[in-house]
Parts: C-alpha cells; sequence; structure tokens
C-alpha cells in the first residue's frame, strides 16, 4: 500500500537489491523532504524515508508473511548459559612446574535440543578455522567459538514470531545472568530455497539477515559477564 499526504508517500514496504542481494524494508516513516513545485528548473521531489527494520537477503510482503523456516539467535553470554566450549587447554607443568609448554585444542560440541510447542530449539556451537594475525610487533593465533539458538518450527513462519523468538532467548539469557542481553544476531534462512548439486549433495537454504532494534543491542566484542554472577545454566 502507498499513501499520499500532501505531496509525501508512505510505504509498507520497500523492495529494492544491493550488492546482488534482495532487501526489504519494513515500517517506512517519512522523516523529511523537499518538493519543487514551481522552481525555476523543474527536477524530481526529494523525500527521505526512514525504516524500522531491515531484512537483509529476502523479499517479503510484509512481517506476517510466512517467508522463512528457520532462525538463528545469537545473544550476549549465550556462550556463559550453555556452560560449554569447543575448546580445551593444556598447560605443561611437569613436577609442578610450568615449563612454557601447552595447547589449545577445539573438539566439536554436539547439538543439544529440546521441543516446546511445536518448535524446536537447539543450542549450538560453530567456531572458525585457527589463523595467525601477523603483527608488526607480534604474532596473535585467533579462533573463535559462538553459541547460538536455532528455532525450527514445524511450518514457516512469519518476521513477526521470529522477533518473538529472539525475544525469547534474550530474556532467558537476562534472567540467568541478571542482567540486560543485547541481541549481537538474527539470521533467518528462507524457506523454499532448497536446492540440490548434480552430485547429490544438497546446497543449504539462502540466509537472511535482520537488522531491527531490539530492547538491548548486542556487542560481541565485548567483556562477558563474570560466570559466578550466572544463578542457571
Amino acid at each position: 500500500m502507498t499513501a499520499y499526504h500532501e505531496g509525501t508517500r508512505t510505504w509498507d514496504v520497500i523492495h529494492g537489491a544491493a550488492e546482488q542481494r534482495e532487501i526489504t524494508l519494513l515500517g517506512c516513516v517519512p522523516t523529511g523532504g523537499k518538493r519543487t513545485m514551481f522552481a525555476r528548473v523543474k527536477s524530481p521531489d526529494k523525500q527521505t524515508v526512514a525504516a524500522t527494520t531491515a531484512i537483509i537477503g529476502a523479499h517479503v510482503s510484509g512481517e506476517e508473511d510466512a517467508a522463512f523456516s528457520a532462525a538463528g539467535v545469537s545473544v550476549e553470554d549465550l556462550g556463559l548459559w550453555a556452560a560449554s566450549s569447543v575448546f580445551e587447554g593444556f598447560l605443561g607443568a611437569p613436577g609442578g612446574k610450568i615449563d612454557g609448554t601447552g595447547s589449545i585444542s577445539v573438539k566439536p560440541v554436539a547439538a543439544q535440543s529440546v521441543a516446546v510447542d511445536g518448535t524446536e530449539y537447539r543450542l549450538m556451537h560453530t567456531h572458525t578455522l585457527p589463523s595467525f594475525d601477523q603483527r608488526k610487533g607480534g604474532t596473535v593465533g585467533r579462533m573463535r567459538d559462538t553459541a547460538s539458538v536455532r528455532a525450527v518450527p514445524s511450518e514457516p513462519f512469519a518476521l513477526s514470531a521470529a522477533l518473538e523468538t529472539a525475544s525469547l532467548v534474550q530474556d532467558l539469557i537476562a534472567l540467568a545472568t541478571h542482567r540486560a542481553a543485547g541481541v549481537i544476531r538474527l539470521r533467518l534462512e528462507v524457506a523454499g530455497t532448497e536446492s540440490v548439486l548434480p552430485n547429490g549433495r544438497p546446497v543449504p537454504r539462502r540466509h537472511a539477515d535482520v537488522l531491527y532494534s531490539p530492547a538491548a543491542l548486542g556487542h560481541h566484542d565485548a567483556k562477558a559477564a563474570d560466570h559466578r554472577r550466572v544463578f542457571f545454566t
């Protein structure tokens, strides 16, 4: 729907594309503009629109369009609540004396899942491969372990349901840590985008990232909460 008011247009949904990805803007509100009526040189009107939500990777008709098959949510301190990690550390200390040897190893952690009201919630870990950051003053070895919750309903769902899922995980971690837990990422899987390669291997569904303003915004590089302040894991 497009509404007109004194030359200003308001759209429920705006579709576009950038960098080879579909973009959907929702909750679009005009914030300014400039009309060119009776101008000396005829030129297009200018209008500025702000969007409350953006979906990067899919075109949908609105917040109630059941276009998604799964949602991945990452919030602050979720790894602390999970009480598990793919990392294991070892320090060499023969005879009780540290000799300078040691290692950090990676062992995949099995996903844990539970079904609630027809939706499967799965606690998952993903990690990056090891890399070395060469600096002028030294070398830093890097790996990252990220905990997330993947929600898979029995039927395709809409953006509004995905936002409720993110809030649910957010509230759980806030209760466990007794502090606000910000959303770091909300990534959706687009329904109906499954395909198979010629060799028979399945191709993952297309992903869509959601940009919005949650109750608390997460910072993935901020210091984690003290593990002694976690009420339950």
